[in-house]
């Protein structure tokens, strides 16, 4: 829920926006917090709106790993910031690359505190990775999903392990459906 009232808050933000004109008059193009061209909301000719290359998956995937938890904790381990700091030097060395962050619980538990939990796992990476140097604005979310999305579904601690975790994905137009390039620069618009 909070994905989608953070796509719509930033979709309002895009729509507020207005073309900017120069001394003679001249309207040219807004940009957006990394510099890219962005189209007012109600302009006649569509523009090409320059959107940086996500990295592929395999790249993605190798550069950064997932964090994995112990059991009912947040707290990052020595191991966890061994990894974090691995990842950020990975995402600094890619500063276009924008990502997300999905923090995750095992079946054990209710659904409020698996919430919870989860999402304190996701804050505790991102922290740790902002503290590190990397970006805020290339965290798109950080959010706890609970126990919605378990990577293993057999019942024994080896499975449970796995789901215990902060996931991290890269972020394209392409993941949500119905977004083109030109609407996910909208999105990625933030108030300076």
């Amino acid at each position: 829920m909070r994905y989608v009232l953070c796509i719509l808050a930033l979709l309002a933000a895009g729509i507020c926006c207005m073309a900017q004109t120069n001394d003679a008059g001249d309207q040219y193009p807004l940009q957006d917090y990394a510099g890219r061209a962005v189209e007012p909301v109600g302009s006649s000719t569509p523009a090409a709106v320059p959107v940086a290359a996500a990295p592929d998956a395999q790249s993605f995937e190798q550069g950064v790993r997932d964090v994995f938890f112990d059991f009912d904790r947040y707290q990052l381990t020595a191991d966890d910031h061994t990894t974090l700091q691995q990842d950020a030097e990975w995402l600094k060395s890619h500063p276009d690359v924008v990502f997300t962050i999905e923090g995750d619980a095992d079946p054990r538990g209710d659904i409020v505190y698996n919430l919870y939990l989860s999402d304190a796992r996701a804050l505790a990476a991102r922290d740790e990775l902002v503290k590190l140097g990397v970006s805020e604005k290339q965290v798109l979310f950080a959010e706890g999903w609970g126990k919605l999305y378990p990577v293993c579904q057999q019942d024994d601690e080896s499975c449970w392990s796995k789901d215990r975790r902060a996931h991290f994905a890269p972020w394209s137009p392409d993941d949500v459906p119905g977004m083109n390039a030109a609407a996910a620069t909208t999105a990625a618009l933030t108030p300076q």
